[in-house]
């Protein structure tokens, strides 16, 4: 709901927690808002004019989240800064080109300076002590500061779509970070040289017609695209026979989070068709408008997300159902064994999928099988990355056992315990401090399915 400035001056916020002045047009904040210094926790000032915030702000000591998105700022404000309590702060595609050190406060959980044009970063970003997300994409950074080896709480980066030709050689050895989008850089490009993953070439190159498709039911959509329902107007070879069914991702063009959509597809069908994930079977010519697309798996009515995606609070957590647990022993078993040879599999191609979580596990509740998505923020890692590709895919595995550790603490009933200690350990295992010291996911998966049930 939008809050108006009319409701601010006569009074009607007083004690207001959240605030929301949406593409109110504003180019300045409001004096009426002075009026919620004791009491405001959420202030979101998305889609105005503003290019700076007033000094008066800092008397506002509640204040713990500041969306000020598609506004005209050129540098992240100091004032915020000097906030006691902020953790988050979200400023997505302004125009902000510098970071003054002043701006950071030392509270800052999350930061999203997505699509703005930042070249570089100050050194105080690694004085960030509680900092876990940390949002870049989009800018035309050049490289990282050293400093944030020192954020000993950074679990997620994305760095997508900029600039760097050099990745960092401490990046893989930061011992916390499970998430990482990293594509669409000049140090990810593969460039003519290098060959598509091994027996993928196929894959990589087949092409469907929009033509060849009759599009059906909406089945979802998201920040990168929309998911329609397609079937076949005739037979393709390689692909199917006439009828069959499929999903198409139709790509919006534009860039997300995790990076620019053509990087998605083409991550996802260097992947290419395999029974635990769903990922690209084929481009898709012809896409109205020069749109992308591409040919999916379609996936059993009956399979849902496993979670639901982080929200402020959760920060890079999921969120489960309050009343989900595991009782079924053999079912429990499945899905991890699942999930650790479906992520497997994504690194036996040489890639880093960058964004293992519950919410991007579709599974089947009665048998527990489960199907690995989103390939957002995967990237195909050139053979030339600091400390070779397995340190890098060693994230993915930090990530995976910080998963498993979620999987455990909800395994309930008698026959669960020797399940849920032996799950523990391995969730262990896979958190490792070196990174260079964790398992392979194909080690881990071997684990998984050797475990008994019960004792």
């Amino acid at each position: 709901m939008n809050n108006t400035l009319e409701q601010l001056e006569r009074g009607a916020m007083a004690g207001a927690q959240r605030l929301d002045l949406q593409a109110a047009g504003l180019s300045v904040l409001p004096e009426a808002v002075k009026g919620l210094a004791g009491s405001l926790e959420v202030l979101n000032l998305t889609g105005n004019q503003l290019s700076d915030l007033p000094d008066w702000l800092a008397d506002f000591e509640k204040l713990k989240v500041v969306f000020a998105s598609h506004n005209a700022f050129t540098h992240l404000p100091e004032v915020l800064g000097t906030l006691p309590r902020v953790e988050v702060v979200g400023l997505r595609a302004c125009c902000i080109e510098h970071v003054p050190a002043q701006a950071l406060a030392p509270s800052l959980r999350s930061l999203i300076l997505t699509e703005n044009r930042l070249t570089t970063l100050p050194g105080a970003m690694g004085d960030l002590q509680v900092l876990q997300k940390l949002m870049l994409t989009g800018n035309a950074l050049r490289d990282l500061p050293e400093s944030l080896v020192r954020a000993p709480r950074l679990e997620l980066l994305r760095i997508a779509a900029n600039r760097v030709d050099r990745v960092p050689g401490w990046l893989p050895e930061m011992h916390g970070l499970a998430w990482l989008a990293a594509s669409g850089n000049p140090f990810s490009d593969l460039g003519p040289g290098r060959q598509a993953p091994a027996g993928q070439g196929d894959a990589l190159t087949l092409t469907v017609d929009w033509t060849d498709l009759e599009a059906g039911a909406l089945l979802g959509q998201g920040a990168s695209g929309r998911i329609l329902k397609v079937s076949l107007r005739r037979d393709l070879p390689g692909i199917g026979s006439k009828g069959k069914s499929f999903a198409l991702k139709q790509f919006k063009g534009e860039v997300t989070s995790d990076g620019l959509p053509g990087d998605e597809m083409a991550a996802s069908l260097a992947v290419g068709d395999q029974d635990l994930l769903v990922a690209g079977l084929a481009k898709v010519s012809g896409v109205p408008e020069g749109g992308q697309a591409m040919l999916m798996p379609l996936v059993a009515a009956d399979a849902r997300a496993l979670a639901g995606p982080p929200d402020l609070d959760a920060c890079t957590r999921d969120l489960y159902a309050s009343d989900w647990c595991l009782t079924d022993v053999t079912v429990a078993q499945r899905l991890m064994a699942d999930a650790a040879a479906a992520l497997a599999s994504v690194h036996s191609k040489g890639l880093l999928h960058g964004d293992f979580y519950a919410h991007n596990l579709l599974w089947h509740p009665p048998t527990g099988a489960v199907r690995l998505s989103d390939f957002g923020a995967a990237v195909v890692l050139p053979d030339s990355v600091p400390g070779g590709i397995p340190l890098w895919q060693a994230m993915d595995t930090c990530a995976f056992g910080i998963w498993l550790g979620e999987v455990a603490e909800r395994l309930q009933g008698a026959a669960a315990g020797h399940l849920r200690q032996a799950t523990l350990a391995v969730s262990a295992a896979c958190r490792f401090e070196p990174p260079a010291r964790r398992p392979s996911m194909s080690e881990v998966a071997g684990q998984l399915r050797s475990l008994s049930p019960v004792r």
